[in-house]
């Protein structure tokens, strides 16, 4: 682990305790030894991320595309032959930053929603970094949602994370038989628009990044937010199963019992 990991490991101590309280629910509770060691990794993991995402500004399109794989395009590709654009479900494993680049020189425009940062200095750097190559940024606002359909409806693909309840509008689902509090967001806007569901997963490999998509979920014709949710569950939990080491979510997904009211 870098340096640099390992100390943002050792004095993270509440990024640290959430993304130990997460493996809990996912790896062998009672291997301790197991739970750190992931949870090192991913310290580890996101590090590279922040390094890559300073990198992007300067690589190139083709750099870009060289680095990242994507085995399964057609599932996208079937996806947009719906015309009515595409949304990419993902949870916070490897970096999206850069598959996200990636996907927009193969020629899908893309567009991020994104939280709004205490600090307006790293919130406008980080911005400008993510904007590298023409991605769409979106703050999350009044317009939000509006701004997404219509890309969507202009054959655009949008990207969200559901492991993130940013504007705590979210539910609590289960998730590894566990309450947790969960984004409805990318249901929501594909119930809405009546648009597919790409699960995805953003992978970090030995030289450089493969972008595991999955089959389309169908809205059907009655576009449901909570049958879309129970659709795309299972297939989240095996994202983060098949890479829990590079789980770069470090705030408490999981609820207490007491306190959950979960949706089926």
């Amino acid at each position: 682990m870098s340096i640099v990991g390992a100390c943002a490991y050792l004095f993270g101590r509440d990024a640290r305790r959430a993304a130990i309280r997460n493996r809990a629910f996912v790896l062998d509770r009672h291997d301790p030894d197991r739970i750190s060691r992931s949870t090192r990794r991913a310290f580890a993991v996101q590090v590279a991320n922040y390094v890559d995402l300073i990198r992007l500004h300067a690589a190139s399109t083709a750099l870009i595309a060289a680095r990242v794989a994507v085995p399964d395009v057609e599932h996208l590709a079937a996806a947009l032959r719906s015309g009515r654009g595409a949304v990419l479900a993902t949870v916070h494993i490897g970096d999206f930053n850069v598959v996200s680049h990636a996907s927009l020189v193969r020629g899908w425009p893309i567009a991020i929603p994104v939280e709004n940062l205490r600090s307006p200095v790293v919130a406008a750097l980080l911005t400008r970094l993510r904007r590298a190559h023409g991605v769409t940024i979106v703050p999350i606002g009044p317009r939000t949602f509006q701004d997404l359909r219509d890309h969507l409806s202009r054959g655009g693909v949008v990207a969200m994370a559901i492991d993130h309840d940013v504007q705590g509008t979210g539910e609590v689902h289960a998730l590894f038989g566990q309450p947790a509090r969960l984004s409805t967001a990318a249901a929501v806007l594909a119930a809405r628009a009546r648009a597919p569901i790409v699960p995805v997963a953003c992978v970090r490999t030995a030289d450089g990044f493969t972008a595991e998509l999955q089959p389309p979920i169908a809205p059907g014709d009655r576009p449901s937010p909570r049958l879309l949710m129970r659709a795309l569950l299972p297939r989240v939990e095996a994202m983060i199963r098949r890479h829990v080491d590079q789980w770069v979510m470090f705030r408490s997904v999981f609820v207490d019992d007491d306190v959950a009211q979960v949706k089926r």
